[in-house]
């Protein structure tokens, strides 16, 4: 049952970005859209799903596989939405990986954000995270800024910088054994397949493909 609710999980596009979604074996990606973005569904689709600006976007990178399996067997996602103080507008992410808790929170007016407390400087414009390490001991690699039109695909907006692309490490696979343990070697074997092409053409629309 646990591998169906991971299948279908990377198989159906995120909507607002609220639940982080693999684009690679090693990076998944979340984003906030504060002012909202209509919902799109289309005949099994490969892309993640459509961002529109403004918004901030989080590639949360760990080791190959990291987001289909977690310590203990939890891998969570979820997203809220606070009305701060003075009408701030407070968005946050939060992905819980076995013992390791991380949330982000974007302050929309004051264009700032932080990680579990910890502020995160936007500079210029800066619109998109990159997090290191988020399954051993997480750590802020660096922020960018990327730019976009008002509505598109999330991996059209990421293939826009090299250093996003570079960031994502498409041409790591996902571990051989990523489920072993979760089902009968012939069926693990099959998902994993299943998980990679899909990954695979998700890269392949990251590179303007």
């Amino acid at each position: 049952m646990r591998l169906l609710l991971i299948l279908l999980g990377l198989a159906l596009p995120a909507v607002g970005g609220a639940q982080p979604l693999s684009i690679s074996a090693s990076v998944a990606v979340a984003w906030i859209n504060p002012l909202g973005v209509p919902d799109y569904r289309g005949e099994n689709p490969p892309s993640v799903g459509m961002v529109s600006h403004p918004t901030l976007v989080v590639l949360w990178r760990g080791q190959p596989g990291w987001a289909l399996t977690a310590p203990g067997g939890r891998v969570g996602f979820g997203g809220r939405f606070d009305g701060g103080p003075d009408g701030d507008e407070l968005h946050s992410i939060v992905v819980e990986h076995g013992g390791i808790r991380l949330e982000l929170q974007y302050d929309l007016q004051g264009g700032s954000a932080a990680v579990n407390g910890m502020p995160v400087p936007l500079p210029d414009g800066h619109d998109v995270i990159l997090l290191d390490r988020v399954d051993r001991e997480p750590v802020v690699a660096g922020t960018l800024r990327v730019g976009g039109q008002v509505l598109e695909p999330i991996e059209t907006f990421l293939g826009r910088s090299p250093e996003v692309r570079e960031y994502v490490r498409c041409g790591t696979p996902l571990p051989e054994d990523v489920f072993a343990g979760e089902a009968e070697p012939e069926l693990a074997e099959r998902f994993r397949d299943f998980m990679q092409a899909m990954l695979d053409e998700r890269c392949r629309l990251l590179a303007g493909g």
